[in-house]
């Protein structure tokens, strides 16, 4: 299975390089992932660059590498979504929704 992802830098119309997500590095995922997020938050960042290098159970291959398909800008959206769904407090946004049960009950 090959897979790949095409880089393309805006601005710059026709240069496109594409990279085999199976020989890519964890320092050349990382590089591009900063410079293709550029301006986002390094925390977030981070904690995404951490979750697509995770290692498989033999050490060969990246979580990001076993993808057939990867776009950095689209999987940091919905990485950007569900950090926004993840509650802070789950026992505060517990007690919220029993709030708005009970105010929806009428009680």
């Amino acid at each position: 299975m090959l897979n790949f992802l095409i880089f393309s830098i805006k601005g710059f119309a026709g240069i496109k390089r594409v990279f085999n997500l199976t020989e890519m590095t964890k320092e050349e995922f990382t590089d591009m992932v900063n410079f293709k997020l550029l301006g986002e938050d390094e925390i977030h960042i981070n904690d995404f660059i951490s979750y697509w290098t995770e290692s498989d159970l033999k050490g060969k291959k990246m979580r990001f590498q076993g993808e057939k398909y990867f776009d950095i800008v689209r999987r940091f959206g919905t990485w950007k979504k569900f950090i926004k769904l993840e509650p802070k407090n789950p026992i505060q946004s517990n007690l919220e929704a029993r709030e708005r049960v009970l105010k929806n009950l009428g009680l």
